[in-house]
């Protein structure tokens, strides 16, 4: 993913040579997994107004060029 999203982002480059820099949006999101030691360990489960949830939440975020929508691997 990321030798294809370089590819790209070098291809826009050649093709629109007046950006300089390209713009990026953040964009981020929550993923509840399965339960599990292992994974409660890693990911806590997150709470809202109504107390304590009961799964482990992921927080993944990514980030997208505004021009392409191309997406970096998410983090």
């Amino acid at each position: 993913m990321d030798s294809l999203f370089e590819e790209l982002q070098e291809h826009m480059r050649e093709v629109m040579p007046e950006l300089v820099r390209p713009v990026f949006i953040i964009d981020g999101t929550t993923l509840r997994t399965p339960l599990g030691k292992e994974l409660v360990k890693h990911f806590p489960p997150g709470h809202n107004q109504h107390g304590e949830n009961h799964w482990p939440t992921m927080l993944l975020v990514t980030f997208h060029n505004a021009y392409t929508g191309l997406a970096t691997r998410p983090s």
